[in-house]
């Protein structure tokens, strides 16, 4: 983890992950800053209600510190990647697409 809290959100703030993401281990490749100004941190694959989870902050930079990276997202934007290996880009939410998921993001 960063030696500097990177968010300007508390440690424990609750975000929005999937349970692939902390219980089977899918890696994080699509970060969600909504115009709410909530986080959402997906795998990049199709998803519903039932397959998420409320997870603190902190707990999503333990399990992928590189999403420090993205900590700067402005609300309304979203990160991808293709791997964890892969850099982030970064790209604005469409205004009809809530979610924020990329056209060719999966």
């Amino acid at each position: 983890m960063p030696n500097r809290w990177p968010f300007l959100y508390e440690r424990n703030d609750a975000m929005l992950s999937l349970r692939r993401v902390f219980q089977e281990g899918a890696p994080i490749r699509l970060v969600v800053h909504g115009a709410d100004g909530g986080y959402q941190f997906l795998d990049g694959e199709d998803c519903t209600d039932d397959d998420a989870c409320v997870v603190e902050l902190e707990e999503v930079l333990k399990l992928d510190p590189t999403i420090a990276e993205v900590a700067c997202l402005l609300p309304g934007f979203s990160a991808y990647r293709e791997s964890p290996d892969d850099a982030w880009r970064v790209f604005e939410n469409d205004e009809d697409d809530e979610e924020g998921e990329e056209n060719d993001a999966g």
